[in-house]
C-alpha cells in the first residue's frame, strides 16, 4: 500500500476537519525530523513524542479559526511549535542550553509562550475535566452551554434545581482541587501580567 501525499492546505483541511489521514501524515512526515531536533537538545524520543502532540493539539486548535492562515510551510509552523515547547520545558527544568539553535525561519509564525501557556491551563483542566464522574461531566457541560437550572434537572432526571444546583458547586470544587493537586499547576497559574 503506497503512501498518500498530502500538500500544506490539503493537510491544514484534513486536520480542521480531523481526518485520520493527514494527521498520520503529519506524523509521518516530520516526527522523526522534529524528534532528532530534540534529542540533540537534551531530551529523548518520549519527550519528542509528548512535545509532538502538544503541538498536534495546538495546531489543531489553531486550524479551527476560519481566519487561520499559514504564511510558511505547515512543517516550519509546526516545528516552531515544538521548538518553542521544548525550550520552555528546558527553562523549567533548567537545563537552558540548546546545542542545536535552527534558523530565524523556524520561528516565524509560531504562537507565543502567553498561548503556549493558555493552551497548557486548557489541556491541564480537560484532563482533570476527563477525571470527574460521569454525573459531574454531563452537569458541568450542559451548565457551560448556558442551559437553565430547570433545563438540566429535567435533561439529567435530577431532584431538584436546588439539588442541581448544590451538585454543581460540588463539581466545580472538585475539579478545582484536581487542577490544584496537579504538579503543573503552579507553573500555570495567572500571573496577572497577561
Amino acid at each position: 500500500m503506497g503512501q498518500v501525499s498530502f500538500s500544506d492546505q490539503e493537510r491544514l483541511q484534513g486536520i480542521r476537519r480531523g481526518e485520520r489521514g493527514a494527521i498520520e501524515s503529519l506524523y509521518q512526515d516530520f516526527f522523526d525530523r522534529i524528534a532528532r531536533y530534540i534529542i540533540q537538545n537534551s531530551g529523548s524520543r518520549d519527550h519528542a513524542a509528548d512535545i509532538f502532540q502538544d503541538a498536534m493539539v495546538v495546531l489543531y486548535q489553531k486550524a479551527q479559526s476560519p481566519d487561520f492562515q499559514l504564511s510558511a510551510s505547515i512543517y516550519t509552523y509546526l516545528f516552531s511549535i515544538c521548538r518553542n515547547l521544548w525550550l520552555k520545558k528546558l527553562r523549567k527544568s533548567g537545563k537552558e542550553e540548546v546545542t542545536n539553535e535552527f534558523p530565524a525561519e523556524y520561528t516565524h509564525e509560531a504562537p507565543n509562550d502567553a498561548e503556549l501557556e493558555e493552551q497548557a491551563r486548557f489541556q491541564l483542566y480537560r484532563k482533570k475535566f476527563r477525571q470527574l464522574g460521569e454525573g459531574c461531566q454531563q452537569l458541568l457541560r450542559l451548565s457551560l452551554k448556558g442551559l437553565k437550572m430547570k433545563e438540566i434537572v429535567r435533561q439529567l432526571g435530577l431532584s431538584s434545581e436546588q439539588y442541581a444546583r448544590k451538585k454543581k458547586f460540588k463539581c466545580k470544587e472538585q475539579l478545582v482541587r484536581l487542577v490544584q493537586a496537579d504538579a503543573d499547576y503552579e507553573d500555570l497559574r495567572y500571573d496577572g501580567k497577561s
